[in-house]
């Protein structure tokens, strides 16, 4: 519900008092509509308790309102709002990275609750910290039938038990679509694919030509440190394998789930894809497809202290094989529905994606529910702010000499509220110290969680679950 006008007025003064350096802005700024939209999102509900976070928004628009944009670098940022010293590596922190990434979701929130009758939208595009401002602009659509409208399939919805069944929609697959939006989507996945593909060879190479196997300086400091030691662990190999889109949507023409057996020996060229044109199932079995938010976790792990470019590998699904992950660390990005290596690790888990027959849904099992926890996560994607979940989990390797790391989710923002907590969450040290083994290794463990999805972006975690292997040793 939005706020009442006292609340407001309350909370603004506590941004005012408790943020000193940000609370006499450059003259003029007071009646300026931008400046006056960032104090009623700082006042807001989902901002009023982060004190780092206010300052951050704040310090941007500051920045940019005062036309200084040399106070919009990351290393000026950590200094101002976060109190890094002058001389810090933003290679070795990326407090303002992480931050960046939560400031981005509680504007969505904000803009989609509280904020949802502002006549102006601030946001900060990936890339950077500049903040933009526009107009809302109400999008009128023509009447459409419910059968003409795509859908996003996998978007959750919890159930209390096994037994409740819910009776879903069915789903709007390719085969049911018009030719043209087929084409037009497959251009378009062609051409963000290719983009991605470069950006990301350009990303890594700037990334190799600095990594040195040495370890970086603070990276022990890092909360999360003891896990990703052991995923780009010295004189080990890690592959970074993001999804493969094209199979999702072969899944989705064939209205079954494609075993990793079918994948990996190629048989889904032999798989009929009901309504679609040769063309277009051509590209989809010979094409490298992955979606943006894949790529943009993939890069994310990059940015952390203890990556070395020279011991890891963005891979393709389906240039993988087995023995990478018998022999090698293997960080997998999506479920066995977009990501089929994922079913190696997903099938031995306390919580597992099963999809439904006919791919008109998914759901989470808890093999083993705790006290107060379901028995089954269900699937229901009709809606465009709904609940839905996400999985991390630690496991060892084939050999279980090595590590594998899988994040997944019902649907693209469940996935990246995986990513989002093992990259950036506090609560991800309590996971780990409850893992943490005497020679500071780490136990299996597994996270399940709970996020809102707002056209598809992940907005808040929260932890539903826990699991960790009390009875693994160490090395």
């Amino acid at each position: 519900m939005p706020m009442g006008a006292s609340s407001v007025r309350v909370s603004a003064m506590r941004v005012t008092t408790a943020d000193e350096v940000f609370d006499d802005p450059v003259s003029g700024l007071h009646s300026d509509e931008r400046w006056l939209l960032a104090q009623r999102i700082v006042a807001s509900s989902g901002f009023v308790r982060s004190r780092l976070l206010s300052r951050f928004l704040l310090h941007v628009v500051r920045a940019v309102l005062s036309e200084t944009p040399e106070k919009l670098s990351e290393h000026q940022i950590g200094m101002a709002v976060f109190g890094r010293p002058r001389g810090y590596r933003t290679e070795d922190d990326n407090i303002v990275r992480n931050y960046a990434r939560q400031l981005r979701r509680r504007l969505t929130e904000y803009f989609a609750e509280e904020g949802r009758d502002e006549p102006l939208l601030l946001e900060i595009p990936t890339g950077g910290y500049v903040p933009q401002f526009r107009p809302r602009v109400e999008v009128v659509m023509p009447s459409l039938t419910s059968d003409a409208i795509p859908k996003q399939p996998y978007e959750a919805e919890a159930v209390q038990s096994a037994e409740e069944e819910i009776s879903a929609p069915e789903r709007t697959g390719l085969s049911t679509r018009s030719s043209r939006f087929r084409l037009i989507a497959m251009g378009c996945a062609l051409a963000v694919w290719t983009l991605m593909t470069a950006g990301m060879t350009v990303w890594l190479t700037q990334q190799r030509n600095h990594a040195q196997e040495s370890p970086h300086v603070g990276s022990n400091a890092l909360p999360t440190h003891a896990l990703w030691a052991l995923i780009f662990a010295p004189g080990t190999f890690t592959n970074i394998v993001p999804a493969d889109a094209g199979f999702n949507l072969m899944e989705d023409a064939a209205q079954t789930n494609i075993p990793l057996s079918d994948y990996m020996q190629s048989v889904t060229a032999q798989r009929p894809l009901h309504g679609m044109n040769a063309q277009t199932a051509n590209d989809l079995h010979t094409q490298e497809f992955t979606d943006f938010t894949s790529a943009q976790i993939a890069a994310e792990f990059t940015h952390l202290p203890e990556y070395s470019a020279q011991r890891a590998a963005l891979r393709f699904p389906h240039d993988l094989r087995l023995d990478d992950l018998r022999d090698q660390n293997v960080i997998l990005i999506g479920s066995q529905l977009s990501n089929p290596w994922s079913a190696l690790v997903d099938g031995s888990l306390n919580f597992r994606i099963v999809p439904k027959p006919g791919m008109s849904g998914a759901s989470i099992m808890n093999r083993e529910p705790l006290p107060g926890e379901s028995a089954r996560y269900v699937s229901r994607w009709r809606e465009a702010r709904h609940e839905t979940w996400g999985i991390v989990a630690l496991t060892r390797n084939l050999s279980g000499k090595g590590w594998i790391l899988l994040l997944e989710g019902l649907d693209v923002a469940g996935t990246q509220s995986a990513a989002d907590f093992v990259l950036g969450s506090p609560e991800m040290q309590q996971v780990i110290d409850k893992a943490k083994l005497p020679d500071g290794t780490l136990r299996p463990f597994e996270i399940l969680l709970r996020t809102t999805s707002l056209q598809s972006h992940a907005a808040g975690v929260n932890v539903v679950a826990i699991r960790v292997d009390e009875a693994a040793v160490g090395r």
